[in-house]
């Protein structure tokens, strides 16, 4: 049996590359059974293909060249199954990634990338996950950590709706130990009361015009 090389399609692979362009394609749109249905490929063919076109597409990266990264968590199955995502912020493209999303996992890619890579990253943003933060102090002495803006933003609207809450019921606590005369049945002072009314009785001329 004679085994050529040729252009249109990888060694091993029983489809032309443009066939697995358009799977990896498909890929980043539906889930692997629809196209599994609609390409007519085993399940897990589909998984091979993407490897191939990723491996055939992804340019090799420069560790020393990273100066700013993103850490991330990526949830890829029900069940607590997830995956870890290093981002270069500088060129915005994903340069690694593995399963789990503990301090051991992010300390893999730091053993990965050598001593001169890190030392040469500054800026690391993460989620706020003490697991990636213990990694990054022990590994990244040099570099600063920056919580992205969605968490910290997340974080201050729920500091701000326990305050409101809190003086929602000093407030309610308040009212009810005002004195019996002060308060009318809807629970508001009686002077509120009264002023209320006056704000709703009296009306500007330009209003009365109108209607």
């Amino acid at each position: 049996m004679v085994v050529e090389a040729v252009r249109w399609a990888d060694a091993g692979s029983r489809f032309t590359q443009r066939f697995e362009e358009l799977v990896a394609w498909l890929a980043q749109r539906c889930d692997k059974t629809t196209i599994q249905h609609e390409m007519r490929i085993a399940w897990r063919t589909v998984g091979v293909i993407i490897e191939r076109v990723v491996a055939r597409r992804r340019s090799p990266v420069d560790w020393t060249k990273l100066h700013a990264i993103s850490v991330d968590e990526l949830s890829y199955r029900k069940g607590h199954h997830y995956l870890t995502l290093v981002t270069d912020l500088e060129r915005g493209r994903i340069i690694w990634s593995k399963e789990g999303r503990s301090a051991a996992t992010l300390i893999a890619f730091f053993r990965e990338i050598g001593y001169e890579a890190r030392a040469a990253i500054q800026h690391v943003a993460i989620d706020m996950s003490a697991g990636y933060r213990k990694a990054i102090e022990w590994r990244l002495r040099n570099a600063t950590i920056v919580f992205d803006r969605f968490h910290v933003q997340q974080l201050a609207s729920k500091a701000v709706d326990e305050v409101r809450r809190d003086m929602c019921a000093a407030l309610a606590t308040a009212i009810e130990t005002l004195p019996e005369g002060s308060r009318t049945r809807d629970g508001r002072c009686s002077s509120d009361r009264g002023t209320s009314r006056r704000t709703r009785t009296t009306r500007c001329p330009a209003s009365r015009d109108r209607t």
